[in-house]
């Protein structure tokens, strides 16, 4: 059985086709951009805080309505059944947007009347923070904003 040395190695590899060569430098670059190695190219340090943030955005999804018309939101701080409200308004647009304390869970109750007609859309989500230590030069706070889709269907 002869040994093979560096040099029958090398003279393997070039002889393979320059096409295969590419494809696998391409599937090799792909790989590298995906990694969640520090350097990743999907997460942007500008949105990291090196403090805390307290607070974080609720961002609230209503249907287009009349414009004379609008629509009761209430947003309770737990589940609908707890009864806390912490906040009550009426929006005449397509959304709003409430920042509010990180690490709980909202509620969103939307009501449109139509006629005499009420119709309650209810959605919620948590608002909270994650500490991010691989992706920037420092550990950092990352956002996890929430969002209620309260839109008729």
């Amino acid at each position: 059985m002869k040994k093979m040395n560096l040099i029958h190695i090398f003279k393997g590899i070039l002889k393979l086709p320059v096409r295969f060569l590419k494809t696998a430098c391409g599937i090799m670059m792909i790989f590298m951009m995906s990694s969640c190695e520090p350097g990743n190219f999907n997460l942007s340090c500008e949105n990291c805080f090196e403090i805390k943030p307290t607070e974080g955005l609720l961002s609230i999804r209503l249907s287009p309505f009349n414009e004379n018309d609008s629509i009761a939101v209430t947003v309770f701080k737990g589940k609908l059944e707890s009864g806390t409200v912490f906040l009550q308004d009426t929006v005449s647009g397509t959304g709003l947007d409430v920042w509010v304390p990180i690490d709980y869970f909202y509620t969103v109750q939307a009501e449109y009347r139509i006629d005499t007609l009420i119709i309650r859309a209810i959605d919620g989500d948590r608002v909270s923070v994650y500490l991010d230590q691989t992706n920037c030069s420092v550990p950092c706070w990352r956002p996890r904003d929430g969002t209620a889709d309260c839109r008729l269907r």
